[in-house]
């Protein structure tokens, strides 16, 4: 099963279609996901997130809840502006650009804070610009694969050792 999670005005057929705005096209179910993804722990396969990062206050919380809805092995797909779009600083409801740098990061053995949003393996990351920009970066794209298991692991990816996280 895949989520198109904050869908908006772009529904992908076959897809749950989640978003907050029940009114929007497609919408499969509205809730506010900066209270978490009202979906069981698992449940999802694959993860759309095309331009919808970049509106969540909590970051760190959003990564957790998409780790803990999804599968070991889901393909997370997003897509958000980058900081120097100047774009992204005319829409009132941007909380947070991204660089280059964002996903690599969430996906490197140096986040100390995987405990704060799950494990996951870069797969792809890029800057693109799209034509009407001239070229200059306007968009970072990346996939990343969820992590799960291993004896010392819950279900989040996170080692635990006598009820301790440690990562």
């Amino acid at each position: 099963m895949i989520l198109n999670l904050g869908s908006g005005k772009r529904p992908i057929e076959g897809a749950v279609n989640l978003d907050w705005n029940a009114d929007n096209p497609g919408v499969t179910i509205a809730c506010n996901i900066e209270e978490g993804i009202c979906f069981r722990d698992n449940y999802f396969s694959d993860v759309v997130a095309f331009h919808v990062l970049e509106h969540v206050h909590n970051l760190h919380k959003m990564l957790r809840e998409i780790h803990r809805v999804c599968k070991n092995g889901a393909i997370i797909k997003i897509a958000a502006p980058h900081y120097t779009n100047p774009q992204f600083y005319d829409d009132p409801s941007h909380v947070r650009p991204l660089s280059e740098n964002t996903i690599p990061w969430v996906c490197s053995e140096e986040n100390s804070d995987c405990a704060m949003t799950g494990k996951f393996k870069l797969i792809s990351n890029a800057v693109i610009g799209i034509a009407w920009s001239r070229e200059k970066p306007t968009c970072v794209v990346a996939e990343m694969e969820v992590i799960k298991g291993g004896e010392n692991e819950d279900n989040t990816g996170i080692n635990v050792h006598n009820g301790n996280a440690a990562s």
